[in-house]
């Protein structure tokens, strides 16, 4: 019998202007059926950490492949999902033995500083603002050439050449790549490929039926969508039992 989709509790909030380069969204999520629920994560190109209660907190790295998750009855997730220039910048350091996993997010600065959500959400995501915000006024300044890179990668959902970014952020391919695997285990390629697939499950969330225009034709689209989800266009944007979390965005009443 499929689950009620209302039993299910799952949105995100935007973080503000000033973080913008670092915190994709602050989320929350609460099963608050019966039973166990099954979902689907999709590679979006950040990496976050998930807090499940004062003693369990988890990190994960950056997903270039399906993830498939159960997550218990009554379960209340609150997290922050992360740009991967947090990693350097608010010292959680190299994720790259994360990839496609997650783990006990260890003693740090950064987890010690964002105290567990006792309180209403939308408290905690101004409370954490604030502590971000202070620890990243400890590490200026940044080096432009990683945040305008990863600016431009989002802005253009990967749609640019390596040779390109690598001559408008003044930074080597070489020493680009470089930084990439050792950072987040993956190449700039593969990583701007995570990017434009993201941007594409965004567009059947919208229920955008074209394919998008950096994709060679639909062919391409398909195949690309069935390598980081295992599925099709149409299963995607039909998101049946709503298993693709990152699609069923739904706020609480």
């Amino acid at each position: 019998m499929p689950s009620d989709p209302l039993s299910v509790i799952y949105y995100e909030i935007a973080p503000s202007p000033v973080l913008a380069h670092f915190v994709q969204s602050f989320w929350y999520y609460e099963n608050k059926g019966l039973e166990e629920r099954s979902y689907a994560i999709l590679p979006d190109g950040c990496f976050d950490l998930l807090f499940f209660g004062p003693e369990k907190r988890l990190l994960t790295g950056i997903w270039e492949k399906r993830i498939d998750r159960t997550i218990a009855a009554g379960t209340v997730i609150r997290a922050i999902r992360f740009k991967p220039p947090a990693a350097e910048y608010l010292s959680i350091g190299p994720i790259a033995q994360l990839l496609n996993k997650n783990s006990q997010a260890p003693n740090h600065t950064l987890v010690d500083r964002i105290s567990y959500p006792k309180d209403d959400f939308n408290n905690w995501v101004h409370q954490s603002e604030r502590q971000l915000q202070g620890l990243l006024k400890d590490k200026a300044p940044f080096d432009s050439r990683k945040i305008n890179t990863f600016a431009i990668l989002f802005d253009r959902n990967g749609d640019i050449p390596v040779r390109e970014l690598s001559e408008r952020v003044f930074w080597s391919s070489r020493q680009m790549n470089r930084y990439f695997r050792k950072m987040f285990g993956l190449t700039v390629k593969s990583y701007s490929n995570i990017l434009r697939f993201y941007a594409a499950f965004r567009g059947l969330k919208e229920n955008k039926a074209l394919f998008p225009s950096y994709y060679y034709d639909r062919s391409h689209f398909n195949k690309e969508v069935k390598k980081y989800s295992k599925g099709t266009p149409g299963e995607l944007r039909k998101n049946e039992n709503d298993r693709f979390l990152q699609i069923s965005t739904r706020s609480p009443e």
